[in-house]
């Protein structure tokens, strides 16, 4: 963010296995983390807006085998 790249730790928690559309087997899988805007040199408006940021990511992948690479 804002040009500042730090390393993040990511809460992983599996949402289940099963088939999706067409009968394909997917997988869920949520992340989560909270951030301080702060530590991303985000300073404007101390005061009127929180410091904190809840981020949520959810995922469905497919749990196809990856082809082959090429030559």
């Amino acid at each position: 963010m804002k040009n500042v790249a730090k390393e993040v730790v990511l809460k992983v928690i599996s949402r289940g296995f099963g088939p999706g559309m067409k009968g394909a087997a997917i997988s869920g899988w949520e992340a989560s983390l909270s951030l301080d805007r702060r530590d991303f040199d985000i300073t404007a408006d101390q005061g009127m807006i929180g410091n904190n940021v809840d981020v949520l990511i959810e995922i469905e992948a497919d749990m196809r085998a990856p082809a082959p690479a090429s030559p």
